[in-house]
Order: structure tokens, then C-alpha cells, then sequence
């Protein structure tokens, strides 16, 4: 049900990298049986529009500038917000726990629709370099195999 929600959003190239990265998964628990063993993948932690560090569960998305690039596709800056809920845990919420992020959306024109291409995480700190969606997916992984981790 939720791929059938997202993928319209997405482009055709990014679905299937999302495709490649389901299918080296697999491959990853064929060559690793052992249920307590943490997957290496680069994407265990970032959703596709969170991230990583408990960056999950997005409530609330404020589209703050859109810029139109110099080959007819756009960054789409975004701030996401994480508010708990009392579902969340099962209490009153507590305000503290409610935190912000920012995303950059690539946005390209795909056949008859614009859709989104590519994902940059903001970086939690000054030293990091940029994160991107593409890159999460295809490490580790080659044509839809695991490979192993660069890291």
C-alpha cells in the first residue's frame, strides 16, 4: 500500500534504484542468515524523506524554496518536523520530543509528470559530507547483489 501511494511521486530511475536495493537486500539475508546480525546497508537508517538518528515518522512537511535549475529540474528545500503523539508511546506527548530537519527533493520532468529523483539529507554536522539517496542505495550493492560495504 505505501509503495502504491509513493510511486507516482516517483521518477522512473529512482524507482529502480529502490527496486535494485530490494532485490540486494535480498540477496544480503540469502548470504546472511543470522537473525541477530544488524544488515549493513546504507539505507537501514534513512527513510526516504527522513534520515537517520531517529529522523523518522515525519508529521508535518513546509515546502521553503524552490529553486529552478539550469537544466529544467528543481530543489525542492524542505523542513520536516517529528511531533509525537499519544500513539506514538502510549502517554501524553512530551514537547521536547518534537524536532526538525531539512531535506533537498531533485525534482525532474519524467515522461508526462514532474517527480522526485534523488534525496539530500542535511548533514548533522559541519565536517560531513552530503548524503544522497542515490548513493545510499547502491552501496554495498551492485546490480541488485550485495556486494559488500565501501566502508
Amino acid at each position: 500500500a505505501d509503495r502504491q501511494a509513493i510511486w507516482p511521486l516517483l521518477s522512473r530511475d529512482l524507482i529502480k534504484r529502490l527496486d535494485l536495493a530490494r532485490e540486494c537486500e535480498k540477496d544480503y539475508f540469502r548470504q546472511y542468515s543470522d537473525p541477530n546480525l544488524k544488515p549493513a546497508f546504507g539505507w537501514l537508517e534513512m527513510g526516504l524523506f527522513s534520515g537517520g538518528n531517529e529522523h523518522a515518522l515525519p508529521s508535518r512537511v513546509a515546502v521553503r524554496r524552490t529553486v529552478k535549475q539550469k537544466d529544467g529540474s528543481y530543489q525542492v528545500e524542505a523542513k520536516i518536523t517529528y511531533k509525537e503523539t499519544f500513539e506514538t508511546y502510549g502517554r501524553p506527548p512530551d514537547p521536547k520530543d518534537t524536532f526538525n530537519w531539512d531535506v533537498v527533493a531533485f525534482v525532474i520532468w519524467d515522461g508526462n509528470r514532474f517527480a522526485v529523483n534523488d534525496v539530500s539529507y542535511s548533514k548533522d554536522h559541519p565536517d560531513e559530507v552530503e548524503l544522497r539517496l542515490s548513493q545510499l542505495l547502491s552501496d554495498g550493492c551492485k546490480d541488485g547483489k550485495w556486494v559488500g560495504n565501501s566502508r
